[in-house]
């Protein structure tokens, strides 16, 4: 298969990861976050639960008034009844021994996940500092966890015993950021510096990456940051070229 985009050791394909998969060889870590199938779980998946004030960009409407943006619980049919099996069946055959595999996921799908085959570590949990209200009589959803397994051999973690199994770190800023250092491109867009932490801590320099699920691609950019190679998969071309666009920028300090 032809990459969509193909430059300094990162490689983009536009397509279905079902079908890109088996083409592929070997990787040292998956980091990728597929859908949570939340949105219909919900029973919410066509409604408004809510709105919320605007991040002031540049001042108030010119007349006086203030903007408020919907929330909503849908992501859209990509999140309906996914089902994680064959990619991780992909998964296990693509991981290196003593590669890790990281995933973003819900408590709808952790029962999925530990069936992959691999070998379970434990829990990851990013703290969110600014999340979004509930406007329904439930708890505010601060968290989200991602799971950690790895394949045989010794696996690489750069870190010491006692470092907690959580990073905190704010959402990524709405969809109007000209004054910001990171704009969201995609409705569940990570933060790049919490996708940088997990690569850090997960991989070495010049280890190449896969994300099936590479949305905007902040993983991939996270990884050209960190020196390593990386494999993004995404099934929206719009979405293939917003991360072509920003892997085409300067890279960045990340300290």
């Amino acid at each position: 298969m032809k990459p969509y985009y193909d430059h300094a050791g990162i490689t983009i394909y536009h397509g279905d990861c079902r079908e890109v998969l088996p083409t592929l060889g070997p990787v040292d870590l998956v980091l990728t976050d597929p859908p949570y199938n939340v949105s219909v779980r919900s029973g919410r998946e066509n409604t408004t639960i809510g709105r919320v004030r605007r991040r002031r960009i540049t001042g108030e409407r010119p007349d006086g008034s203030e903007s408020y943006r919907e929330i909503r619980r849908s992501f859209g049919e990509w999140d309906y009844d996914f089902d994680p099996s064959v990619f991780l069946a992909e998964v296990g055959r693509l991981l290196r021994g003593g590669g890790s595999f990281i995933a973003f996921t819900s408590e709808f799908l952790i029962s999925d996940y530990l069936k992959s085959g691999l070998d379970h570590r434990c829990l990851i949990y990013w703290r969110k500092t600014n999340p979004a209200p509930n406007f329904r009589g439930l708890y505010q959803r601060a968290v989200e966890m991602a799971i950690w397994q790895t394949k045989g051999g010794k696996w690489t973690f750069n870190d010491g015993g006692a470092t907690p199994n959580w990073i905190e770190l704010p959402i990524v800023a709405g969809w109007r950021c000209q004054n910001t250092e990171e704009c969201r491109e995609h409705p569940t867009q990570k933060p790049l510096a919490l996708m940088g932490e997990l690569i850090r801590r997960h991989s070495n320099e010049c280890d190449t990456l896969l994300d099936p699920f590479m949305g905007s691609g902040t993983t991939l950019c996270a990884a050209k940051d960190l020196g390593r190679r990386a494999i993004g998969i995404e099934i929206k071309e719009k979405y293939c070229e917003i991360a072509a666009k920003r892997l085409a920028q300067e890279v960045l300090d990340f300290a």
